[in-house]
């Protein structure tokens, strides 16, 4: 059984190769075979449109949101420029120095827990030393890995991510690479395309 499928798909194939290779364009009418449904009274409700208008119009302000100095101390969420200088045993590691460097706290992101702690509640121009252990696989290098280091951090910015609160014309063009010019075209281009 299984030879006589196996020798009934390879000459089907060996068929639908010899076919493709004719040259030939064969045009169908798709109609003979495909029926599509009737979608035609499908209701959406005015609800529904306006919460996915919203939904779009709140996608074009997070994609324009922007860094903004908050003048406090840094907190969960904050974004955190700082400068960063190491050592282990009084000499200096490069493998540890940041210039300018930049995090979101509460991401981990830095990969030393104890550095993301240090950073939270630090202000711009605020310097601190942080003693840790560095985490054994962390930078790959044998005399850095596992040794306990003197971290030295200088902050220099305290930034969050705020989202512009009213849409405008301008955010339009650019999202919709100037397709639609004004809130009010996009909105009608949205109800239309929600409704089909």
């Amino acid at each position: 059984m299984k030879r006589f499928l196996t020798l009934f798909l390879v000459c089907v194939l060996t068929v639908c190769m010899l076919a493709s290779c004719g040259g030939k364009r064969f045009e169908y009418n798709y109609d003979e075979y495909l029926t599509l449904g009737n979608y035609k009274g499908v209701e959406v409700s005015v609800a529904e449109i306006e919460k996915e208008i919203e939904a779009q119009y709140d996608s074009i302000l997070a994609s324009n949101a922007k860094d903004v100095e908050t003048g406090k101390p840094a907190a969960d969420g904050n974004k955190v420029k700082y400068t960063m200088t190491a050592k282990i045993d009084g000499a200096d590691v490069e493998a540890l120095t940041k210039k300018d460097a930049s995090v979101t706290l509460g991401t981990g992101k830095t990969g030393l827990d104890e550095l993301d702690k240090a950073l939270v509640g630090m202000s711009v121009g605020d310097s601190k030393e942080v003693t840790l252990t560095i985490p054994a696989d962390f930078t790959g290098n044998a005399e850095v890995d596992g040794k306990e280091a003197v971290l030295t951090v200088a902050v220099s910015a305290v930034t969050e991510n705020v989202k512009p609160t009213e849409l405008t014309d301008d955010m339009i063009k650019t999202a919709t690479g100037e397709l639609y010019t004004t809130i009010a075209d996009y909105e009608i281009y949205l109800r239309g395309a929600i409704k089909e």
